[in-house]
């Protein structure tokens, strides 16, 4: 006997041809039984590590359910930016996301089944920051660090992706996601040292990491300048303290520091995630430390290079620009 999920799941799109996606499953996801696997997983790891010793990170992809590290999850991959990164979001929508998912997140911009970030918004460079610089780890889609964009002239005779070859040649463009999984280009030349094939699963855009450069303007540049800060105490066990922002406001900023400990290095990070030019002042009494009139500049998206003092008493960021600064 065939039985329509429509009995049990609410059919939430219509198509003429109905699939996973049309229906809402609230029957057969996240449900508890799922999540207390997690904790069967931990016993497991736990009785491997009597054995064997050492440390393993448990991180799990399970969207934002709250309760999942009791559960011996180490981190819980956080999917509030897939998708939503287009040219709106701005300074609300990024701050309202930091305070929806936590502290506990595996931060990340992009997956395999979402558009490119740098697709969505062009230079990105203020996002890696950011996501570099929050508590929590952070979870690099290949290609992020380069600013790799889709592919989108993908044609159906080159498609792999399966649904979309389910959906037909005149429908395939509307649910493939191909576009997002083109390989890594390392190189120029055949294969791109990918691949000692002439032909790859999917075609290459046209960005390499040779091509995109790796000096400190680069954004893989950047990101190895970003991996060495995030080993600073302010960054691996320090305070975080989001500043307040506006619907139209396009910046972003934050300290951080470890509490008690006066010697340690304090940390100010600001963004500008618009699409314009803006001004940032200090936040006054609402900093949970004290930030001085003149301060240095450690790192900028700008590529600047050595270290820099500037004046934070009104401190213009230009448009995708970001700033950490040595309190």
């Amino acid at each position: 006997m065939t039985v329509s999920l429509c009995v049990n799941e609410q059919r939430c799109l219509q198509s003429a041809k109905p699939g996973y996606k049309d229906f809402e499953h609230e029957y057969t996801t996240y449900q508890n039984e799922t999540y207390e696997i997690i904790s069967e997983w931990r016993n497991l790891i736990n009785a491997q590590l009597a054995i064997s010793g050492g440390r393993r990170v448990l991180i799990v992809d399970g969207g934002l359910v709250s309760g999942m590290a009791p559960l011996g999850a180490d981190a819980f991959l956080n999917t509030g930016f897939l998708g939503t990164l287009d040219a709106a979001c701005k300074a609300e929508c990024i701050e309202n996301t930091i305070k929806t998912w936590g502290m506990d997140s595996t931060w990340q911009l992009g997956d395999d089944s979402h558009s490119r970030v740098s697709s969505l918004r062009g230079d990105v460079k203020s996002l890696d920051m950011l996501t570099m610089l929050l508590p929590g780890g952070r979870v690099a889609y290949y290609g992020e660090e380069i600013g790799m964009k889709n592919v989108d002239d993908i044609s159906f005779a080159d498609t792999v992706d399966a649904l979309a070859l389910s959906f037909g040649e005149a429908k395939y463009k509307t649910v493939s996601r191909d576009a997002y999984r083109t390989p890594m280009q390392w190189s120029n030349g055949t294969g791109e040292n990918f691949t000692s094939s002439a032909e790859p699963w999917l075609p290459y855009g046209d960005l390499s990491i040779n091509a995109a450069g790796q000096d400190a303007a680069s954004g893989l540049g950047l990101y190895k300048q970003l991996s060495a800060l995030r080993m600073k105490p302010a960054f691996t066990k320090g305070k975080f303290d989001l500043h307040e922002t506006s619907a139209d406001d396009n910046l972003v900023s934050f300290t951080r520091f470890v509490s008690g400990d006066d010697d340690a290095e304090k940390f100010l990070v600001i963004l500008n995630v618009g699409d314009a030019d803006e001004t940032w002042y200090p936040p006054g009494n609402d900093s949970a430390i004290e930030l001085g009139a003149t301060m240095q500049v450690v790192l900028d998206t700008e590529g600047s290079g050595e270290p820099y003092e500037a004046n934070f008493e009104a401190f213009n960021v230009t448009s995708g620009a970001g700033y950490v600064v040595k309190v």
